[in-house]
């Protein structure tokens, strides 16, 4: 297994909108982008470069043109190439607010109440994280061993994790397209988890902890951080129609429990803010003065 950190600095615009799963009439917005956005970022930003750089033909992955990025998502995800995913805020600050949005809505109504057009669109509350300028990064820990395998000879000289590389500077938006962001620098590094022993002074990302000391941090009532459960995107059938709700995975966000209940994301904290849970999580990645832990590895 050869293992590469891929860490993508950006910025958002005017911030971004996640929605909860399943949202229909009341759509709240997540105040933190889920790993299952930020693997669907990457994915859309490979897609770019295998539609308009490469020219490669993608029918030899098993889908169109037209209809790349899900597909290649969910291979990411089955392969097993995306292990982890990390994401922390560097400087600015979001604030959740709930506007009144036109939305359209045909998917969701009545097939006998299709041929009525006034039907299709609704107003509807929308919740919205506004973080003008915030900068953030976001990482990906990869194995190349199983990105080569998929990628291999798709597009022609170009290696796994170049096309990686690429793809993750062809990340043009977190969430739905009016999340726009501007990637700013991406770095790779070969990496090899290691035991967490020093823990850096840089802003620490939310991570992946294990069940069981999830159990521990809820009955202790943890306040001077926040867990958080995502949807469990490692499972190939989260990316289908057969996903359930109830799948997810726990996550540690370095922040007040009562700012993120409240809606406001501040910059990160550093590891050292939680340091009893990183070093409960044993293992973790470390590339120049920063920590991700890794309780998978």
């Amino acid at each position: 297994m050869s293992l590469a950190l891929i860490r993508v600095e950006g910025a958002f615009h005017w911030g971004f909108w996640v929605r909860q799963a399943y949202a229909s009439a009341r759509q709240d917005a997540l105040p933190l982008p889920p790993p299952s956005t930020l693997v669907g970022a990457l994915a859309s930003g490979l897609a770019t470069v295998l539609r308009d750089v490469c020219k490669a033909p993608v029918a030899e992955l098993g889908y169109t043109t037209e209809a790349i990025e899900v597909p290649l998502l969910a291979k990411l995800v089955k392969s097993g190439t995306v292990i982890e995913t990390y994401f922390k805020v560097v400087d600015g600050y979001g604030i959740k607010r709930v506007d009144i949005t036109r939305m359209f809505q045909a998917p969701y109504i009545r097939r006998s109440h299709l041929p009525d057009m006034m039907q299709w669109f609704a107003v509807r509350t929308v919740g919205k994280m506004y973080s003008p300028h915030m900068r953030f990064e976001a990482a990906y820990l990869v194995d190349l061993t199983k990105a080569e395998s998929i990628f291999k000879g798709v597009c022609k000289g170009l290696a796994a994790e170049s096309l990686l590389k690429l793809g993750a500077l062809s990340i043009s938006r977190i969430g739905p397209v009016e999340g726009i962001v501007t990637v700013l620098r991406v770095c790779l590094d070969n990496v090899s988890p290691s035991t967490i022993t020093g823990i850096p002074m840089s802003p620490c990302p939310y991570f992946e902890i294990v069940d069981s000391l999830a159990n521990k941090l809820r009955q202790a009532q943890l306040t001077e951080a926040t867990l958080i459960e995502f949807w469990d995107w490692k499972d190939p059938d989260f990316w289908t129609s057969k996903r359930s709700a109830g799948k997810v995975r726990p996550y540690i966000a370095p922040l007040n429990r009562s700012s993120v209940e409240s809606g406001i994301i501040m910059p990160f904290k550093p590891c050292t803010f939680i340091k009893d849970i990183v070093v409960a999580v044993g293992k973790g990645i470390y590339v120049d003065d920063r920590l991700y832990p890794c309780s998978s590895c």
